[in-house]
């Protein structure tokens, strides 16, 4: 009898040693990330706007740790501004007349931003 139950111990053990688990070894999600609002002086990407003469000038600071792209758009006319490096700014004028909405998109390596604006009143 003994030796029945050393041979069922072997085969049971071998049996669950060839079923799976049920377990599985790798997994990947998309999560996103929500992040507190914070005034422009101290966002990840930060805006300061001047109008002058129709001429709107648009400074965008990056506080990410890394290197941003984006554009600035005022009513259809858009321009694109390079790589600003971590801790940088860069300026982009773009033509404007007063309290005109203004859209600002940022991306980098995995940071999506959009930024909704309005023209200063004195433009």
């Amino acid at each position: 009898m003994t030796r029945r139950w050393v041979y069922g111990g072997l085969v049971v053990l071998a049996i669950s040693l060839l079923v799976s688990t049920g377990s599985f070894s790798t997994a990947s999600a998309d999560r996103d990330l929500d992040v507190t609002v914070a005034d422009d002086a101290s966002a990840f990407v930060g805006y300061d706007a001047t109008c002058t003469n129709g001429t709107l000038s648009v400074t965008i600071a990056n506080r990410f740790d890394s290197p941003i792209s984006g554009s600035v758009t005022v009513d259809d006319s858009t321009s694109a501004f390079d790589l600003v490096s971590p801790g940088d700014e860069t300026v982009v004028t773009v033509n404007s007349t007063a309290e005109e909405p203004v859209t600002v998109t940022v991306d980098g390596p995995e940071t999506s931003v959009e930024l909704d604006r309005t023209a200063p009143a004195t433009c």
